[in-house]
């Protein structure tokens, strides 16, 4: 598969620094339909940068052969009375659609010089697909996602899971429930929890791993910024 074209500002968000956001929608025939959309979707985001709860639970078995996923549910919660009128205090600085997705830089102000221009998702992964930056006073998470039929879906799923993993990296509980019989290894259910409140959490960078249909979203968090 051919890889996709994106803006620096989507690729390298961070770089930005704080007062952008990007949103998306799927690419639709009308197009201030679709901008539309995304600007509300960047609104969103947000207000979930600036105060989120996320609450998770994950169950896993353990027997002989190692342990296996059960099964995860979630909330991710935001004030979503803020959401409507952050979206009326943004501009589109940009947009661009990227196979069947439109997405959107929005902001009040526009983004330096060089920012909007279009290039190919790097064939090399970043390093920090595989090992997320260690930085003083900062918590930083990676989400993955696979493909799916329409692009934005697989963002927002990458994205999600690293909040997600925010969340367990700053309040993380797991309830461990094992027996033994005799002769035989230990059999066991393991619980974990996640209950926190995240702020100022911020995407900073995304790639996508064309050959394999993968999808990395790394976020960031002051360490100021995380509560149970």
């Amino acid at each position: 598969m051919e890889a996709h074209r994106y803006p620096i500002w989507f690729l390298e968000q961070g770089k930005l620094g704080r007062g952008y956001a990007v949103g998306y929608s799927r690419a639709y025939s009308r197009r201030d339909t679709a901008v539309a959309e995304a600007l509300r979707d960047a609104a969103w985001r947000i207000v979930r940068s600036r105060k989120v709860y996320i609450e998770a639970e994950q169950g896993f078995t353990e027997d002989a052969l190692g342990k296996h996923f059960q099964g995860e549910r979630y909330r991710i919660l935001v004030d979503t009375s803020l959401v409507e009128a952050t979206a009326r205090e943004l501009e589109p600085l940009d947009t661009a659609e990227v196979g069947n997705m439109l997405i959107v830089l929005a902001g009040t102000e526009p983004p330096p010089a060089g920012y909007e221009v279009r290039v190919p998702v790097p064939s090399s992964a970043p390093s920090w697909t595989t090992k997320p930056p260690k930085r003083s006073g900062w918590i930083y998470a990676v989400g993955v996602a696979p493909r799916y039929f329409y692009l934005q879906n697989s963002w927002r799923y990458a994205e999600r899971d690293a909040y997600l993993e925010l969340a367990r990296i700053v309040g993380l509980k797991v309830w461990d429930l094992r027996k033994a019989r005799e002769g035989r290894s230990p059999e066991g259910v393991q619980m974990t929890e996640s209950k926190a409140v995240l702020s100022g959490a911020e995407v900073v960078a995304r790639w996508e791993d064309v050959r394999k249909g993968v999808f990395y979203v790394l976020v960031r968090m002051s360490f100021s910024g995380g509560r149970r």
